[in-house]
């Protein structure tokens, strides 16, 4: 993307408050799904780029055309996978069709964006983007991208819905007026206490629900919840090895997954298969949502109470015990200190032709990548004091633990292989509850 492109988005996004001037009020839940859309909604002015051109326009000139809204992310898997397709219908049927793709990330990251290799090969900048735009927003308040806004060739509200809707039969069914059988988007807040009523009790002070299976409308996150009274956590379509794996971050001492003991419990019953569809399938069948919160008083104990609770709800038991296994430990070599940083751009990667690569990163980087390596195959406990950059790579061939360690060596860092009792996470298969049988 050239400079000047986006000095002109930077210019004409200035003059946006034109557009912004005009908006009437709009009901804080925005536009339903039936009702027409404003003739505001065909005046405003937007900041519109396509195919490597910025202009001021309106929606006027697509009026009587079926007009989709997707609200979307760069961060958004599903978002840019739905995108090639919306390319194409909109090639095929631009006479009777337009989308606009918005989103509420900055215009210079959409262009920078678009200019990605991956995302030029589709030529998905031929798709005609509206930037920095927030009146769109508040006809279609939502939480959560995709989402995607039906309005027909009548003005009118058609539906709201989720990627998966976006498809030609459905397109070329609502541009006839034929009835259309697609499900409607559901948008839940989760930073509202989930499936409470709006207006809940302010003094509550312990609240835990849980679900099995995918639910609509939450999309898939983590966050911390905090009121005056309460504190939690709220994990919305996450697998349960996820939520084990945060409360072993915070409750065992350098926690890594080679710390993880699974008895009598398949793989499959608490890891996705790698196969797309199944993997699907999967995730539908075995993603859990919980919001759990405690009171507030109690907060130093929130992921001890957390996994407790993980343990009353789920089939497993787990639990944090001393079992004696090898390890390996990593700490400087007393005066030499070839493993500090001699500046320059930050820099941590992997990849199977360079090795790893640690430029002025701090040690949390070296472990992490150090762990990942399947050559080691116990866990690692860092003890090293210093705090400031690193500079070390480790080439491909040289992964093992017989090299690594005297790689290693030459930077000044001792790696070693020692056997003890460590603190390890066990997850087993809740034994079945007995019954009295007189």
């Amino acid at each position: 993307m050239k400079k000047s492109i986006i000095l002109i988005v930077l210019a004409l996004l200035c003059l946006n408050f034109y557009g912004k001037a005009q908006e009437k009020t709009i009901a804080k839940q925005g536009l339903k799904i039936g009702e027409k859309v404003p003739e505001e909604f065909w005046q405003i002015q937007h900041v519109v780029y396509k195919n490597g051109k910025v202009t001021r326009q309106n929606f006027e000139a697509y009026r009587g055309k079926l007009i989709i809204v997707d609200f979307m992310g760069t961060y958004c898997a599903p978002c840019i996978e739905a995108m090639p397709k919306m390319l194409k219908i909109q090639t095929d049927l631009h006479d009777k069709l337009q989308f606009f793709v918005t989103s509420a990330q900055k215009g210079e990251e959409i262009l920078k964006f678009l200019e990605r290799p991956d995302i030029a090969k589709k030529r998905l900048f031929e798709l005609t983007f509206v930037l920095e735009d927030r009146s769109l927003d508040k006809y279609f308040p939502h939480f959560l991208v995709p989402h995607y806004a039906w309005i027909g060739a009548d003005g009118i509200v058609k539906a709201i819905t989720s990627e998966a809707e976006i498809n030609e039969k459905n397109i070329r069914s609502v541009i006839k007026n034929e009835k259309v059988n697609y499900a409607q988007k559901k948008d839940i807040n989760v930073d509202h206490p989930l499936f409470l009523v709006e207006e809940y009790p302010k003094n509550l002070e312990h609240y835990s629900i849980s679900f099995k299976g995918a639910i609509g409308g939450t999309g898939s996150s983590k966050r911390l919840r905090k009121t005056d009274r309460t504190t939690g956590i709220v994990f919305a379509n996450a697998p349960l090895i996820n939520m084990i794996d945060i409360c072993a971050k915070k409750l065992i001492a350098g926690y890594d997954r080679k710390m993880r003991i699974i008895e009598g419990v398949s793989n499959l019953e608490l890891f996705a298969p790698t196969e797309k569809i199944a993997r699907k399938k999967w995730f539908e069948e075995n993603d859990y949502s919980l919001d759990f919160n405690i009171p507030l008083r109690d907060s130093a104990k929130l992921y001890q109470s957390l996994l407790e609770e993980i343990c009353r709800f789920s089939p497993y038991s787990v639990d944090i015990e001393k079992r004696k296994q090898k390890y390996y430990t990593i700490k400087e070599i007393k005066g030499n200190t070839g493993f500090i940083s001699k500046g320059g751009a930050f820099k941590a990667s992997t990849d199977s032709v360079k090795g790893i690569q640690i430029t002025n990163a701090p040690v949390t980087h070296l472990i992490g990548s150090l762990n990942n390596l399947k050559s080691l195959q116990y866990p690692l406990f860092s003890h090293i004091k210093y705090a400031g950059g690193m500079d070390i790579h480790i080439p491909p061939g040289k992964q093992d633990y017989g090299s690594l360690k005297e790689l290693l060596q030459g930077y000044g860092l001792n790696l070693k292989e020692k056997t003890g009792e460590i603190d390890m996470l066990v997850i087993r298969r809740k034994s079945a509850v007995k019954t009295d049988s007189r």
